[in-house]
């Protein structure tokens, strides 16, 4: 008699695979919500169908979404920073942010040349020197 230390169970998988297609696939939590595993995919599932509640079935909008979420931020924010003196904790801490003005004028910079190339395009196409983009042009519009 073997005994079951000595003695392994041949594990019988699809395709004749020696590792668990968990192992395959590297691991980890995006292929925990692939393969349906632990909490994490009811909770993909959950935030998928609230999502597609409010677009689709509520016709609520994307921007909508983004004004109203920053709004209750905002709301908060307030509200704890106004609530830490009746409470003697510190206020929260919120960053200063500053965006330097050569980053400004670069990217203002590069707008302003892509939008003269667009221009320029346009003159080509509109001034009918070639037919066939004029004509590709109609009709994709």
């Amino acid at each position: 008699k073997s005994s079951p230390t000595t003695f392994k169970a041949k594990v019988y998988r699809i395709f004749d695979r020696e590792k668990p297609i968990h192992k395959v696939l590297n691991g980890g939590k995006p292929i925990d919500v692939v393969l349906w595993e632990k909490k994490i995919s009811t909770g993909v599932l959950g935030g998928e169908t609230a999502v597609w509640t409010l677009f689709e079935l509520l016709e609520y909008h994307l921007l909508t979404l983004v004004c109203h979420c920053l709004i209750l931020a905002l709301a908060i924010l307030f509200l704890w920073s106004n609530a830490t003196t009746f409470i003697n904790k510190a206020p929260p801490h919120i960053p200063e942010v500053h965006i330097p003005n050569d980053l400004v004028l670069q990217f203002a910079s590069a707008l302003r040349i892509e939008i003269n190339r667009g221009f320029a395009i346009l003159c080509n196409i509109a001034s009918g020197k070639d037919l066939k983009k004029f004509l590709s042009v109609i009709v994709g519009l």
